[in-house]
């Protein structure tokens, strides 16, 4: 974390990665867990799946321009790959996690009592 402009300006940035030995996945569409090889005869339900690996970048800015408005934004870009084609074969990318993130918030303070805020969200595809 670095605080610039006496304190009001405040940049951080994180790298992360993690490697997981197995994962619990959940299979609805009868590709992983079908009746006729499932030992309990299920169609479909959570399952054993290998691991895998998750590394990326988060970028963050916090600017408190005067007293009572906060403004933060970030960026994170995540790249996930499993050891094994759970999902889709041949397809190792994870598809739960998007690979880029991208926030904006603000938040004013009106009075003792009341705060207004307002957020953006957006993701891109989860492949």
């Amino acid at each position: 974390e670095q605080y610039l402009w006496r304190d009001k300006l405040r940049l951080s940035g994180t790298l992360f990665y993690a490697r997981m030995v197995q994962l619990i996945g959940f299979d609805s569409s009868l590709a992983v867990v079908h009746p006729r090889t499932d030992p309990f005869g299920r169609a479909g339900g959570y399952f054993n799946g290998s691991g895998g690996t998750s590394r990326g970048v988060e970028i963050e800015a916090q600017l408190q321009p005067r007293r009572g408005t906060a403004l933060r934004t970030s960026y994170t870009h995540t790249n996930v790959d499993n050891n094994q084609d759970q999902q889709v074969r041949g397809f190792f990318t994870g598809f739960t996690v998007p690979a880029h993130t991208f926030t904006v918030t603000t938040t004013q303070q009106l009075g003792r009592r009341t705060m207004v805020n307002a957020d953006v969200y957006r993701a891109s595809a989860y492949y």
